[in-house]
């Protein structure tokens, strides 16, 4: 059957449309950016459109007059209720990745400020509330919203990514009980792909999303690269969403290529001998996790090519460097821990899973 809200929206009157879409006269100051790929299995896609549909209408009922919605899609959503009049829908050919859509909507984008939203994250009311006025800052690359459990608005999703020194990325604040003492100790790097908001220019001074890393290793690769040439994050707990937790990626070659790659990228923030001395445990600790299952063996093989990729990473490093040089941030390196908003508690959702 329809998603809840889609024929609601559909038959609204001129009135009660225009409260909620963009005005004509109005200055767009935020693109929301909305990514879905779909899969060969008939389960995963049907969890997925549902995912997105719920993702599209908390949007659309939360959206503030200001800003542009954008869905970017590999083909493979069909539009059935005829949405094109309340947002925007972008077809790209199948086979791109995660990273491959948004650097093409960011590529396009006139606003100075994204929010990217992944499928499953349920937007709220004045979840974008002064969000765009924070990047008055020239110097802070990102935010991160707090991102709460659909069953339990207090228990926290993500506040933001962050990376061990061995290369794992960590999805910081999950499973934890939302508290201010919490919320104001915690160390982020930037936002993780459930949602978060990014100074559009910063972002494609780097090059994006790298599909190099893979799209679940992406958001930290780009918090890390951000954080390298100079630009800072922050968290703000009063912009509140809701989602399931995670669902952890199957390892191989092809993970354990992309998960060396992002090692040997950022292990200088966070020192040498520390990651070097590191890495191993962490290494192991994932081939572990992946027994019986022959990942494992392919994950290892995988690190073993991307540690041999040596061209790539000094094209990388010499990226870094030109950008920062370039940009000329006035602050120095971030903190890895963020200014943290927490005047206002997330408030239960009214909205649950189907």
């Amino acid at each position: 059957g329809k998603p809840h809200g889609f024929p609601s929206m559909r038959g609204r009157d001129v009135a009660h449309r225009s409260a909620d879409s963009p005005r004509k006269d109005a200055v767009t100051r935020l693109t929301i950016i909305i990514p879905y790929v779909g899969s060969d299995d008939d389960s995963a896609r049907s969890r997925g459109v549902k995912q997105l549909e719920e993702t599209l209408v908390s949007v659309l009922e939360n959206r503030p007059r200001d800003a542009q919605v954008v869905l970017v899609h590999d083909g493979s959503y069909a539009d059935p209720y005829e949405l094109s009049d309340e947002l925007s829908i972008r077809p790209e050919p199948a086979g791109k990745s995660i990273c491959d859509l948004v650097n093409g909507v960011l590529a396009d984008c006139e606003t100075e400020v994204a929010a990217i939203l992944s499928p499953g994250t349920i937007a709220t009311p004045d979840w974008t509330r002064e969000i765009v006025e924070r990047f008055s800052d020239d110097s802070l690359g990102s935010v991160s919203p707090l991102v709460v459990s659909k069953d339990d608005a207090q228990r926290i999703i993500a506040v933001g990514v962050h990376y061990s020194a061995g290369g794992a990325r960590k999805l910081q604040g999950t499973g934890r009980a939302v508290t201010p003492r919490r919320l104001r100790s915690s160390r982020i790097l930037g936002p993780s792909f459930y949602a978060g908001f990014y100074r559009v220019d910063a972002v494609l001074a780097v090059g994006g999303f790298d599909a190099q890393v893979g799209d679940d290793l992406a958001d930290v690769d780009l918090a890390a690269t951000l954080a390298a040439v100079g630009y800072r994050s922050e968290l703000a707990a009063e912009s509140c969403l809701v989602a399931d937790p995670e669902i952890p990626s199957a390892h191989n070659f092809q993970r354990g290529r992309q998960q060396q790659r992002f090692f040997w990228r950022h292990a200088a923030q966070r020192g040498w001998i520390r990651s070097l001395l590191c890495h191993p445990f962490t290494v192991v600790r994932q081939a572990l996790g992946d027994i019986p299952h022959p990942g494992s063996v392919g994950q290892l093989l995988g690190r073993l090519v991307a540690s041999l990729e040596w061209s790539g990473y000094r094209s990388y490093f010499d990226m870094v460097h030109s950008v920062r040089d370039q940009e000329k941030i006035s602050l120095p390196l971030p903190s890895p821990t963020p200014k943290t908003v927490v005047d206002s508690q997330p408030q239960k959702s009214s909205r649950r899973a189907a």
